[in-house]
């Protein structure tokens, strides 16, 4: 377990027991005659206020351990094979539906990338802002009201008292993603997890809604997962990312020595593709090919397939994820060999 720090001037995130913490996590998913795993295995850790980005390419595995945070695995087919998943001491997995359900939505909490997906379109945004606070904390009709006018501004919503009878469809999507955050705030969460918050959200729009996170993190201590493709928004808001591929974390620690100077093949490589200033219009560079099916994966390592360091021992044996510097881990058999940039 990592040493404990505490908060200081500078917001930094207090760190004692962790508000969450995954051992062992695995996840499958059934179909009539395949299994996929995807995550294998994975331990993680998240702070009170602390920021903890899960980066990745789509299927690496990233929502589907939020939903499993959440109690929102698809079923039938998505199953807990393996592990534990503990918020603030307690077992979460070996909860009765009851005491679940009085964690869900109370002290953990999710905004999904899909605003209006997730919202209902046959009722108003202020209905579905307070049909928590009705139901969980037994608010009158006008206490309900108030509460979530008080929560609408809060996200910055304006005109909220015209906008609370109004529908999703109605808003933009900007818009649309902050009654997403105020309908998650409602019951003051310990932990949210934003699910690519900031998805088909210009640039512009991106930094509002990530500001504000942050500043509501801040107010309450907040622990916020944030999972993301996008390595600017991981970049400029994440205390520490874990790098995830193919269901395993294959890189953890400190965003910006992460960024700086990866430990593993698979974080060199999204490096490699952020634009640069100097790159006089040369192509971005990619990683070859595409990641593995997960019904049917990989010997030995998983990356290996599209790795340019790859070797019979890659091929051969899974690496484990094994510190290799102080807070820092990386899965990859010469992990210190990328760190020190020396070829194998």
């Amino acid at each position: 377990m990592e040493t404990t720090t505490t908060a200081t001037e500078s917001n930094r995130p207090i760190k004692s027991e962790p508000l969450v913490e995954l051992r062992n996590l695995s996840l499958e998913f059934h179909s009539r005659n395949k299994i996929a795993k995807a995550v294998n295995r994975i331990c993680l850790e998240v702070y009170h206020g602390e920021t903890l980005a899960i980066l990745g390419e789509s299927g690496s595995g990233k929502s589907a351990t939020a939903l499993a945070i959440m109690g929102l695995l698809p079923k039938p087919g998505g199953v807990i094979s393996e592990g534990e998943i503990f918020f603030e001491g307690k077992e979460l997995v070996r909860l009765s539906e009851t005491e679940r359900r009085k964690l869900y939505g109370e002290k953990l909490s999710i905004i999904f990338q899909d605003p209006l997906s997730a919202l209902n379109p046959v009722l108003t945004v202020g209905y579905q802002i307070g049909e928590a606070l009705r139901k969980r904390k037994s608010l009158s009709k006008n206490e309900t009201k108030k509460r979530v006018i008080e929560l609408m501004k809060l996200v910055r919503i304006p005109d909220a008292e015209n906008r609370y009878k109004q529908y999703p469809y109605q808003f933009s999507g900007g818009m649309q993603q902050r009654v997403m955050i105020a309908l998650a705030l409602a019951m003051n969460p310990k932990l949210l997890i934003a699910d690519e918050p900031t998805t088909a959200l210009d640039v512009t729009v991106q930094a509002q809604i990530m500001r504000l996170l942050k500043e509501l993190q801040e107010r309450n201590q907040m622990g916020l997962i944030l999972i993301s493709h996008d390595l600017g928004v991981v970049a400029e808001n994440a205390d520490r990312v874990a790098v995830m591929y193919a269901g395993h974390i294959v890189e953890i620690g400190e965003v910006e020595t992460v960024f700086k100077n990866p430990a593993h093949p698979y974080t060199v490589g999204l490096m490699s593709s952020i634009p640069s200033a100097r790159q006089n219009g040369d192509r971005l560079q990619s990683i070859e090919g595409l990641p593995p099916n997960l019904a049917d994966p990989p010997t030995g390592c998983a990356f290996h397939p599209r790795c340019s360091m790859a070797t019979d021992l890659c091929r051969k044996k899974e690496p484990l994820l094994e510190e290799i510097a102080p807070g820092r881990k990386s899965a990859c058999h010469f992990a210190k060999e990328v760190l020190n940039h020396e070829s194998i």
